[in-house]
């Protein structure tokens, strides 16, 4: 077996930590990841942070603090004056949100700056390959691992510390190639943006079960057994402090739910091991839904875009002019069209071609103030030629 990473230290106690965040204050940038243990453990938290800096990483052991222990980490991720360079950051700043309330401000993403390089595939492991040709070998069972189990394998601290390792010469050489590009304002601006990430608690059951795969396809009546054993599901995952998933598959729920009253030991998605051990609660669901009454999906009052109503031949037509315009800038500039114009602005567009102005002043299309300058005036061209002919 390999031994342990060299030039990596477990921070175990809040005293550690406090002279983990005091030695990084001077810093200008540091490294952060986390591992959390959401396949296994329900509700989720974070069980580890990768930090690294000055050629050292660090894992915190945050299973190990006490209530309030924590805190200086905080003050690390709230820090304006040091950068915290980090992969897919939105994640990462969500849980940090959720978990302790931090904030985390002064970002650098490498996925986004990757998107802005025109990079296609955007894992950090492709990442690292494509910018610094550096490969690193996931372990398959460590992608799923339950973080909470201790002692931590030597193994499985080499692949927290991987995320961390080399993140900083991605961000330096990341950084050079958007500053070549012209883009280094491009991505800034989507940086800033994170600091605003949060944590959104997820919909109670009661309205989660219409997100359900295959939920779209059901009865009313059917919906209403959906409604039960998918409440039922969610209780008994917290009950025993595992993903609900792991209880029962959405495919299994919706099989139940379209089976009526039949025998559920007749269903061959519904395994019968779970039937052995849950078989009578779940069927005590699903009775409860055969009896209630039936549920109708609310229509949503209006498209995601904010428009009313159907569009016209000539509104559908301006429409695809402007998709093809921003088809062709993202072929040009080799990145996604996503990034060069929201798809909800240029629908709006196609239907109030004179709103473009208007819009950004009162910040209503989600469209950027760094593609207003690099593209508004082109789009206002097209949406002049196209009203005039």
């Amino acid at each position: 077996m390999a031994g342990r990473p060299a030039h990596v230290e477990m921070i175990h106690d809040a005293v550690g930590l406090a002279r983990l965040v005091e030695r990084l204050s001077a810093a200008e940038c540091v490294v952060i990841d986390t591992e959390s243990n959401s396949f296994h453990r329900f509700p989720d938290n974070i069980c580890l942070v990768q930090i690294a800096a000055e050629n050292r990483a660090w894992v915190i052991d945050p299973l190990e603090f006490r209530p309030g222990e924590i805190a200086p980490l905080g003050d690390l991720l709230a820090n304006p004056g040091i950068e915290k360079v980090m992969h897919a950051a939105a994640n990462d700043i969500r849980a940090f949100d959720k978990e302790w309330s931090f904030r985390t401000v002064n970002v650098f993403d490498t996925s986004t700056a990757a998107q802005f390089c025109g990079m296609d595939t955007l894992g950090l492991t492709a990442v690292l390959e494509e910018a610094l040709g550096i490969v690193i070998i996931k372990s398959r069972s460590l992608q799923r691992a339950d973080w909470t189990l201790r002692p931590l394998s030597d193994a499985a601290l080499q692949y927290a510390v991987d995320d961390v390792r080399h993140l900083q010469s991605l961000r330096h050489a990341l950084g050079a190639r958007l500053a070549e590009l012209g883009r280094t304002e491009w991505a800034a601006e989507e940086f800033r943006r994170l600091e605003d990430v949060r944590y959104r608690p997820p919909d109670p059951p009661e309205v989660a079960f219409l997100s359900t795969k295959g939920s779209r396809d059901l009865t009313p009546q059917a919906l209403a057994v959906l409604r039960e054993i998918y409440i039922f599901r969610h209780n008994e995952g917290l009950r025993r402090g595992v993903p609900p998933f792991r209880v029962l598959s959405d495919a299994a729920l919706t099989e139940i739910a379209q089976a009526g009253d039949a025998d559920l030991f007749t269903l061959p998605g519904v395994p019968d091991s779970v039937l052995r051990r849950l078989g009578k609660p779940l069927t005590q669901a699903r009775d409860r839904g055969l009896q209630a009454a039936p549920v109708t999906r609310q229509r949503p009052a209006a498209a995601s875009n904010g428009l009313e109503g159907r569009p016209t031949r000539e509104q559908m037509a301006r429409l695809k002019t402007l998709k093809a315009w921003r088809a062709d800038r993202a072929e040009r500039l080799r990145l996604n069209p996503a990034l060069i114009w929201p798809m909800q602005s240029l629908e709006r567009l196609a239907r109030e071609p004179a709103s473009l102005e208007a819009g950004m002043r009162n910040g209503s299309h989600s469209v950027r103030e760094w593609q207003y300058r690099e593209f508004g005036a082109l789009l206002e061209d097209l949406l002049r030629a196209e009203t005039q002919s």
